[in-house]
């Protein structure tokens, strides 16, 4: 009897009331550890799997604060959820923590730390801004028996008491739970994220080979990028003939107008390095990089974790794509990174069998007009000439001055004729590369693109020696300059007319752009203008920005013809 359960063992408790009482805790804890642990691992949503995780292991063990951060294949930190500190507050502390202090010790030693005093502890290097003070420290590896998945933190119990055996074992069963759902979540994960990626890719496909133009792709090809990443901003770096800059040709997102235009150093940015190595790069916190293009601070919001592939294969690619987050949102997981660079490999070949359709379509069009430029030269003018001249003749016989004067009336019609016809013959061939009319055709196009920015038509003049040819590489500088330029306007003027001037002859290239806004603000910030003064002085020239007389400001670029 005395060995009875339910009369408890001799000089135990009487009628064993408290020792019951344990056990039904014990029971209870129990059950609802079962019962969270069956709600993680059924659900395969990874952003609601990780944070399910943090807040039932926060809740189970009477936590204030709890965090768990996943690791990708490379090691880089990948997700990073949090409970017991709002949105706001997150934002205000900045970047996420890169493991070097107190929050790496669990994966480096590869197991379970239990910490009374955060700062008496060796590996701590203290709380970032706006941070909340912390003094107990509880933190277990998640792993799946052959590497290491993340890890799992607690601070400060509710009760003020430190975190004891208990609590650590409990977190230790949470951290299994969830190393088998993040697997389970990854895998279901992937599989979405591989549909999603393939049909955008067929999608893409089909409408670059629909024939839209180049323009229409970019833009197709950023935002599908940006959609797929759940990026808050995406741009297409185009690299230039010189190979020495790159120019923001597309972007969609947050302030994605205040970019189009911009022009970077091939060799002082984060995506001339990816062009020219053909390697993926992700940047933890594009704010804080050493490399981030001045441009950055100037337009955008913070930007934080950035992703930059090449558009293309690694030895022929067409420029750079780039999407980015604002800061304080969770850095570009490494599954994003390689399906990202397969979409943009794959769409480059894509805009490249497109591109060069148009280029067929574009011989057979000139093959056309050339056969007809030829007919008008060889039939219709020489018919129409002959004419004149019969005509011309039969005039020197007519006696009536009447007849005479309709006669030579109707010749110098002919002539005019003649002449519009060699007018037409001329424009249907196409200019070659840096003569008159490919100068003037190309910064036509480029102020008929600024046009929407600015609200208006900006008006153009041009004064040029007619036999004048350009080099290639100053043409290619000349277009992005008139592009960058007209795009300050826009986006700083607040003007309501822009006139721009190209002069060329005696050895020199003067551009002028004009407007009359609100002028140059003093102490405010020049990067653009910057650049281009760069550009000019590596050519040999000079750029000045001034003052206009009446408000607004004129800018003149000059360089040497042969530069």
């Amino acid at each position: 009897m005395s060995d009875s359960p339910d009369g408890g063992a001799q000089g135990g408790p009487p009628g064993g009331l408290p020792g019951d009482t344990n056990r039904s805790r014990r029971r209870g804890r129990f059950v609802e550890l079962l019962v969270a642990m069956v709600a993680i691992a059924g659900e395969l949503d990874l952003s609601v799997v990780l944070q399910r995780v943090i807040d039932l292991a926060a809740e189970q063990i009477g936590a204030r604060y709890g965090a768990l951060g996943v690791r990708g294949t490379d090691g880089r930190l990948e997700h990073f959820v949090w409970t017991g500190i709002s949105a706001e507050q997150a934002a205000r502390i900045g970047a996420f923590p890169d493991g070097h202090g107190l929050l790496g010790e669990p994966r480096r030693r590869s197991g379970p730390l239990r910490v009374d005093d955060i700062g008496r502890h060796p590996a701590s290097t203290g709380f970032p801004p706006h941070h909340p003070p912390m003094r107990s420290f509880l933190g277990v590896p998640i792993g799946d028996g052959r590497r290491n998945l993340g890890s799992l933190y607690l601070a400060d119990r509710r009760d003020g008491k430190p975190f004891d055996s208990d609590d650590e074992s409990l977190l230790a069963l949470f951290a299994a739970a969830a190393s088998i759902a993040l697997l389970n979540a990854r895998r279901y994960e992937t599989s979405r994220e591989q549909e999603r990626w393939l049909a955008a890719n067929y999608g893409l496909t089909h409408h670059l080979l629909a024939g839209t133009d180049p323009d229409s792709q970019l833009t197709t090809i950023i935002r599908t990028a940006r959609r797929l990443t759940d990026a808050d901003f995406a741009v297409v770096f185009h690299v230039d003939q010189t190979r020495e800059h790159m120019v923001i040709r597309t972007a969609d997102g947050v302030e994605a107008d205040s970019t189009l235009g911009r022009v970077l150093p091939m060799d002082a940015s984060r995506a001339g390095d990816v062009f020219r190595s053909g390697t993926p790069v992700v940047v933890p916190d594009m704010w804080e990089d050493t490399r981030r293009a001045p441009w950055l601070s100037d337009t955008l919001p913070p930007v934080g974790p950035c992703a930059l592939v090449p558009l293309g294969l690694a030895d022929d690619a067409l420029g750079v794509v780039m999407v980015s987050r604002l800061r304080g949102r969770p850095p570009f997981p490494t599954v994003a990174l390689r399906m990202l660079e397969t979409f943009a490999s794959q769409a480059a070949v894509a805009l490249r069998l497109a591109r060069e359709r148009t280029w067929r379509e574009q011989v057979a069009l000139y093959a056309d007009r050339e056969r007809i430029a030829h007919d008008l030269h060889d039939q219709v003018i020489q018919r129409v000439f002959a004419t004149g001249m019969l005509l011309q003749g039969t005039a020197r016989m007519v006696v009536l001055p009447e007849v005479q004067e309709r006669l030579l009336r109707a010749v110098g019609e002919l002539d005019e004729t003649v002449r519009q016809i060699r007018a037409t013959i001329y424009q249907l061939e196409e200019p070659p590369a840096g003569t008159v009319e490919d100068v003037r055709s190309a910064l036509l196009s480029v102020t008929d693109q600024a046009a929407d920015a600015l609200g208006f038509a900006p008006s153009v003049r041009f004064d040029l020696t007619p036999d004048i040819e350009l080099p290639v590489r100053l043409r290619e500088h000349l277009v992005a300059v008139v592009r960058e330029l007209l795009a300050n306007v826009a986006r700083h003027a607040r003007a309501g007319r822009a006139d721009v001037e190209l002069t060329v002859g005696s050895g020199q290239l003067r551009l002028s752009v004009a407007d009359n806004g609100v002028g140059l603000p003093d102490g405010g910030r020049r990067s653009g203008l910057r650049n281009l003064a760069e550009r000019a002085l590596s050519l040999g020239g000079e750029m000045t920005a001034e003052a206009r007389a009446g408000g607004g400001t004129i800018v003149v670029w000059q360089v040497p013809l042969h530069a």
